[in-house]
């Protein structure tokens, strides 16, 4: 479609590298968003669909080691589909023989705006999972998620804070790096950044490596144990709530 596309009078459209990253970024961020879904919670699933939870769970490992693990090994998959994508825009560029080859529309694009996407996804899916202990339940509720925001961008319903995906966000010039807009993505990417960090300290929190104790349920419930740990999350939420 970019090698085809045209323009005014079926004048053919000129393919730069900025207008090529902005252009694929809702696809590629969008098929990702759900190819690292299954990918996060299947590789959370997997011990317990191979009856090895019990062995896993116990071993020395930090849990935090255990997801970021996890995290890092299904970023994989993401890299490969960039780099393919990447393969394409360079054929495109190349047929044309018009425009340049830059590095630096797509460091910027897919580099400082998608990969803080996919990190507090990934985040966000652990914490889920770690909350509902449920392979079904974290597809839901995650679709959900997928769902409620697609319908706010295409109602355009959401601000800029409430955009996490970027999706119709993005503006390229080859004139100027998102001059109009560089606040307002700035926030929002330091946003995403720090919401990852608080939904992974939260699936740390809350990841199933014990079998749940009734009472120690009920001690942690009691209004002084409940306070402190109310405090101990408004204070790791506190930066993104302020960027916000």
């Amino acid at each position: 479609s970019s090698i085809f596309q045209r323009g005014w009078l079926e004048s053919q459209v000129l393919i730069t590298s900025g207008q090529f990253a902005v252009t694929t970024f809702g696809q590629v961020s969008f098929w990702l968003i759900l190819l690292l879904m299954f990918y996060t919670v299947e590789s959370l699933q997997r011990e317990r669909s191979a009856r090895l939870a019990p062995i896993y769970c116990a071993t020395p490992t930090k849990t935090f080691a255990v997801l970021a693990g996890k995290s890092l090994a299904n970023s994989l998959v993401a890299v490969v589909v960039l780099a393919a994508t990447f393969l394409g825009g360079a054929i495109a560029l190349l047929y044309q023989h018009k425009t340049p080859l830059q590095m630096t529309p797509f460091v910027l694009v897919w580099g400082l705006m998608l990969v803080p996407t996919f990190l507090l996804w990934t985040s966000f899916v652990s914490f889920v999972y770690s909350l509902t202990a449920n392979r079904y339940a974290s597809y839901a509720i995650a679709l959900g998620v997928v769902v409620v925001t697609g319908l706010g961008v295409g109602f355009n319903k959401l601000t800029w804070a409430l955009n996490w995906p970027l999706w119709g966000a993005l503006q390229w010039s080859d004139i100027s790096v998102f001059e109009i807009d560089r606040s307002a993505l700035v926030l929002n990417r330091l946003a995403a950044l720090t919401g990852a960090v608080v939904c992974l300290v939260l699936a740390v929190r809350f990841y199933p490596r014990v079998e749940s104790d009734p009472q120690r349920i009920m001690h942690r419930l009691a209004p002084r144990p409940l306070f402190f740990s109310l405090l101990k999350a408004l204070a790791v939420a506190a930066v993104p709530l302020i960027l916000v």
